[in-house]
C-alpha cells in the first residue's frame, strides 16, 4: 500500500504524520513590511537594507495604499486571538 493509496484526495489539507513540528527549533522570525519601500524585512527592523530608509516612518506610498489600516485590523485580531486563547 503506497502513500497515494494510504492518504485520499479529501486529507490534501490535513498535516501527514511525517509533517509535525521538529523539536528544538525556534519558529520562523516574522517579517514586516517596511513602510517606506513595502518590502519585507525583519519585524524590529530600523533601517531597511533595501532603501536604506526608515523602516518605521511611514511614507506617502504606505498610508494611500491602505497598510496602515491592514495593520491595524491585524492587532485587533492578534489581541482577540489572546483574549480567546
Amino acid at each position: 500500500m503506497g502513500a497515494r493509496d494510504k492518504y485520499s484526495f479529501f486529507d490534501c489539507g490535513r498535516r501527514k504524520p511525517w509533517m509535525g513540528s521538529t523539536p528544538g527549533l525556534e519558529p520562523a522570525p516574522r517579517l514586516i513590511l517596511c513602510r517606506q519601500c513595502l518590502e519585507y524585512v525583519f519585524e524590529g527592523t530600523d533601517v531597511c537594507p533595501h532603501c536604506a530608509g526608515d523602516a518605521r516612518a511611514m511614507s506617502a506610498a504606505y498610508r494611500d495604499g491602505g497598510y496602515r489600516a491592514i495593520e491595524a485590523i491585524e492587532r485587533i485580531e492578534n489581541v482577540l486571538k489572546r483574549w480567546a486563547g
